[in-house]
């Protein structure tokens, strides 16, 4: 093998691992998901479970931002809808497709209907990026990072602060 080969197969080695992820950087698990018509991620340490197309029974005298409960395993759950605090379209209200979110933060656990499960990935630490400043500010408090996916990016939504303003009824 000559010098000028060896050279070269270096070379393009070290251009193959200019995309190499460092591994010791620390890994999160996203789960985007679509919420009206757009995309948003939840970082996977909050969502406890997925549900497909679970019965969902409508309360009355509820808010409007609450599509009802469900029973998951023999405990009551209740299933909200973040299109309010999102500021997006929403199916209708009665409309039983889609998945269900179960999510978990320290003052709340609750289903989070979602119209549909676009994906679930792991992204490095600094994959996370901060949102931008041009963010519309109603989604100011609730987009804790952005990710990018099929190179476009996706907001990661805050799920201590949405429930947190879901049960100040800002929902």
């Amino acid at each position: 093998m000559s010098d000028a080969h060896l050279t070269q197969l270096l070379t393009q080695r070290r251009e193959i691992s200019a995309d190499v992820v460092n591994v010791d950087e620390p890994l999160h698990q996203l789960v985007l998901v679509q919420i009206g018509d757009q995309s948003f991620a939840f970082l996977g340490k909050h969502i406890r479970e997925i549900l497909v197309r679970p019965t969902v029974y409508f309360v009355p005298g509820c808010p409007e931002s609450m599509e009802g409960v469900i029973n998951l395993r023999g405990s009551i759950e209740s299933v909200i809808r973040l299109h309010g605090l999102l500021q997006v379209a929403s199916q209708s209200a009665s409309d039983q497709s889609g998945f269900v979110l179960m999510g978990e933060t320290e003052q709340l656990t609750s289903g989070i209907r979602v119209e549909a499960l676009i994906d679930m990935i792991e992204v490095v630490e600094s994959g996370l990026q901060p949102p931008p400043s041009s963010l519309p500010i109603h989604l100011t408090p609730y987009v804790s990072h952005i990710v990018s996916y099929q190179h476009k990016p996706v907001a990661v939504l805050s799920l201590q602060q949405l429930f947190a303003d879901y049960a100040q009824g800002l929902g």
